[in-house]
């Protein structure tokens, strides 16, 4: 499975979307816009950390560098995940 089919069910997870949904989603639509907040973002990172056996850095845990799946595709290379 591809970096952006993981974000997108981790996103339907975090942010309740619904399947057909999701499918609209673009790589730089705002999830902020679809209700990414503090709380969902944390959660999200988890789920990725988990996923991608890595620790994101502490400087990428700001939600603003987790407003699209194309930043958080950056975040996860970055890190160190496949």
């Amino acid at each position: 499975m591809d970096k952006e089919a993981v974000i997108k069910n981790i996103l339907i997870k975090v942010l309740k979307i619904l399947d057909e949904g999701i499918e609209q989603l673009q790589i730089n639509d705002s999830l902020i816009d679809l209700g990414l907040n503090s709380i969902t973002a944390i959660e999200m990172v988890v789920y990725l950390e988990e996923h991608y056996d890595i620790i994101i850095a502490d400087e990428d845990l700001f939600i603003e560098k987790l407003s699209t799946i194309q930043d958080i595709i950056q975040i996860i290379e970055r890190n160190g995940g496949r």
